[in-house]
């Protein structure tokens, strides 16, 4: 929305509050980067991007409902695409702001997805209906 100060500043409260918030993160990556400052983007996209494929392997490791979180993988292929164009330094900003885009609202919908299905197959009786 052209907004780029106000949306740093929500980004910094956000990463402030919620160390482990790693699409604020990843979001003021993006927002430094579009602004000027793309070596500090670059820092937060990485650690962004880091953050949240750590977060998806301990899911699954550590808790029942992760099978439900990226069944088919697309996050972590996602992930693992933009942190191999950082690390080659082969850096697309507007591919990068792009991927970062993606998979922000590729979390968001997974976030409604995973509980969806862990209600369906968990709570209720697996037919979509909910509980009983």
């Amino acid at each position: 929305m052209g907004k780029l100060p106000e949306a740093q500043k929500a980004f910094e409260r956000a990463r402030s509050l919620h160390g482990q918030d790693h699409l604020a993160k990843l979001y003021l990556g993006m927002v430094l980067g579009q602004d000027g400052d793309r070596a500090r983007g670059l820092r937060e996209i990485e650690a962004g991007l880091r953050g949240l494929g750590d977060w998806l392997d301990d899911l699954d490791r550590n808790h029942s409902d992760g099978l439900y979180w990226d069944p088919g993988l697309h996050l972590r292929k996602e992930i693992q695409r933009s942190l191999a164009m950082i690390e080659s330094r082969d850096i697309r900003g507007s591919k990068l702001i792009a991927s970062g885009e993606r998979l922000g609202r590729e979390f968001e919908e997974e976030i409604d997805e995973s509980q969806k299905q862990f209600e369906d197959n968990v709570i209720g009786d697996g037919d979509g209906g909910g509980p009983g």
